[in-house]
C-alpha cells in the first residue's frame, strides 16, 4: 500500500544524483519547508511560530503569489530563512511540455533570486529535471509529506504520522497557503514543540 507520507523508495532511486529527498543525518537536524507561499496572512503566522522556537526553514514561493507580495522573499531571509522557486503558476510537469515547464520557472525567477527549486505536486519529469540542473537549479523533494493541504483528514492523525516518519535529515513539506491554514498551524506547532523535546534544531536547507 502506498505511503502518502513517504515517497517510494523506487523513485528516489530512480532520481538519484537528480533530486535531493533528504539531508544528511548525525546532526539532529530537520529541514522544514513550506510550499505555495507566500501569503499576506499565513506566511507571517508561520513566522511567528518558527521565531518562538528559534527555528529555520525553506519557502518554496509561486512566482504569482510574489507578484502580489513582492516585500516577502528579502522579508523571509532578513529573518535567516531560505527561499526556493515553486515556479509561477504552479503547473504539473507530467502534464506540460518542457518547454512550457521551463519557461513558467523562468518567469517565477523574474520575481525572486534563487536556484531553490521544488516542483509542483512533485511532479518533474527526467528531461525537464536536467534542464533545471544545467540552468544551474538545486532541486529539492522530501522525506515527509504533512498533508496538511488534505481537508478531509485528521489533523491530529497527521500531525501523528509526520512526527513517526520524521528522522534526522529529513526534509518535511508544510504549506502556507490558505487552505491549509488552519491545519498547519496546528500541526507546525505540535511538530516543533515535539522535536525540540527531543533536542533537534531546525533549519533552513543551503542555498550553495
Amino acid at each position: 500500500m502506498l505511503n502518502k507520507y513517504r515517497p517510494p523508495s523506487r523513485l528516489k532511486a530512480l532520481t538519484s544524483g537528480l533530486l535531493t529527498w533528504e539531508m544528511h543525518a548525525g546532526q539532529n537536524k530537520i529541514y522544514v519547508t513550506f510550499d505555495d507561499g507566500p501569503d499576506a496572512r499565513v506566511t507571517p503566522s508561520v513566522m511567528g511560530l518558527l521565531d518562538r522556537y528559534q527555528a529555520k526553514a525553506t519557502f518554496f514561493l509561486l512566482g504569482r503569489n510574489v507578484e502580489k507580495y513582492p516585500f516577502f522573499p528579502e522579508h523571509l531571509r532578513s529573518r535567516g530563512h531560505s527561499i526556493g522557486n515553486h515556479s509561477f503558476s504552479h503547473p504539473d510537469g507530467w502534464k506540460c511540455s518542457s518547454r512550457l515547464y521551463l519557461e513558467d520557472v523562468q518567469k517565477c525567477s523574474q520575481w525572486m533570486d534563487s536556484k531553490l527549486f521544488r516542483p509542483p505536486y512533485g511532479r518533474i519529469t527526467i528531461p525537464q529535471a536536467r534542464q533545471l540542473k544545467k540552468q544551474g537549479f538545486n532541486l529539492f523533494m522530501w522525506s515527509v509529506l504533512s498533508n496538511d493541504f488534505d481537508r478531509f483528514s485528521n489533523p491530529a492523525q497527521c500531525l501523528a504520522k509526520t512526527i513517526r516518519y520524521t528522522t534526522d535529515g529529513a526534509i518535511v513539506v508544510f504549506h502556507d497557503s490558505l487552505k491549509a491554514e488552519k491545519k498547519m498551524l496546528f500541526m507546525l506547532e505540535g511538530f516543533l514543540e515535539h522535536f525540540s523535546r527531543e533536542g533537534f534544531s531546525f533549519e533552513a536547507l543551503p542555498v550553495e
